[in-house]
């Protein structure tokens, strides 16, 4: 919402940037959560994390109001105007199904690795390469904005194409650890295309006036299928053993 409220002409660009940090800290966390645990162990590794996520307070406090009359104005909170449009219910599912295919991944990718022969340190790196192909992705579609061909709902529809599509053929490269490399990048690039178009569409079917809520409803969808793909995953891998 900050950037909504701060951003017109140039909202794509800066949301690509803004959301390049995320694919900047999958990038960055993975080696510096493994060089604390072997220096600070897993107590001091979560007590430096929780001093670092506790900075978003700090970033929070930075951000200043805008003048009134570039505010958009907001629906109220219990409006639900998001929810009488049948397009952004598919958006919703979208989002659940996204979020549990992609959790899946950042959970069993260094562990599927390894069982393929991969060690401990190169299977971690796998991790690091996704955050690096999703940040480049980003980037680019910051200088890109509005120049390219395809609208937000198509640009959608194709990474979720093509992220099925690369991870529908993973089997076939992990034969070598060159194959691993190549799907982290892959997967890393469609999964950052994604999101960056995730508030613009949600502007685009709903009105800038429902993007706060739209966004929150997205979020949740994604949270959810973020807590189910885990136990759910880890379930069908240990009946799939024992058949």
């Amino acid at each position: 919402m900050a950037v909504e409220q701060h951003f017109y002409k140039q909202r794509i660009q800066a949301l690509s940037v803004v959301l390049s940090g995320v694919g900047a800290g999958i990038v960055v966390f993975p080696v510096l959560i493994r060089t604390l645990l072997d220096h600070l162990a897993w107590r001091g590794t979560l007590w430096i994390l929780s001093g670092i996520a506790l900075n978003l307070c700090v970033c929070g406090a930075l951000m200043s109001p805008v003048g009134r009359g570039k505010q958009v104005h907001l629906m109220p909170l219990l409006s639900c105007v998001p929810l009488r449009n049948i397009t952004f219910h598919g958006m919703c599912i979208a989002n659940l199904f996204w979020s549990f295919g992609s959790t899946v991944i950042y959970m069993y990718l260094p562990a599927y690795a390894m069982d393929q022969g991969s060690t401990f340190d190169t299977s971690v790196f796998l991790v690091s390469c996704v955050g690096m192909a999703s940040f480049t992705s980003r980037v680019i579609f910051s200088f890109m904005g509005h120049n390219s061909t395809l609208d937000d709902m198509t640009a959608i529809l194709c990474s979720i194409g093509l992220g099925v599509v690369i991870t529908g053929i993973c089997p076939l490269l992990f034969d070598d650890y060159a194959g691993q490399i190549g799907y982290s990048l892959l997967f890393g690039f469609y999964s950052g295309y994604w999101t960056t178009f995730l508030s613009q569409a949600s502007r685009e079917l709903l009105g800038p006036e429902c993007i706060a809520k739209g966004n929150g409803y997205l979020s949740f969808m994604i949270a959810l299928g973020s807590i189910v793909a885990g136990p759910a995953a880890g379930r069908s891998s240990q009946n799939y053993i024992e058949f």
